[in-house]
């Protein structure tokens, strides 16, 4: 990393400028430091802070059955498929078979 910064900081500030901007907002000069700082800085409180949720998240069902689609508040849509018990597959493919055999 510190080669890379002597031979081509523009290539330098594509690859690693998250990195500096955290150095230098932690006031480190490497990363061997700022691993030394936040551990010794979990060392003093390991206690990990929870942050509450305002609210629940809003998740409204589009489409019900066996391939379920959801979507929250910002109008994302997810897949949720469902699963079935052995017993709810083997009644399935009973049914399958029942309902090709008849047409």
């Amino acid at each position: 990393m510190d080669d890379m910064k002597k031979e081509d900081p523009e290539k330098f500030k594509t690859h690693f400028s998250k990195w500096s901007a955290c150095l230098t907002k932690a006031k480190a000069k490497s990363i061997e430091e700022l691993y030394t700082k936040c551990h010794a800085e979990i060392r003093k409180n390991p206690d990990r802070v929870v942050n509450k949720r305002k609210h629940e998240p809003v998740r409204k069902v589009v489409q019900k059955g066996a391939k379920l689609v959801q979507q929250n508040s910002k109008g994302k849509k997810w897949l949720r498929e469902h699963r079935f018990s052995h017993e709810e597959r083997k009644q399935r493919v009973v049914a399958r078979i029942t309902a090709a055999m008849q047409s």
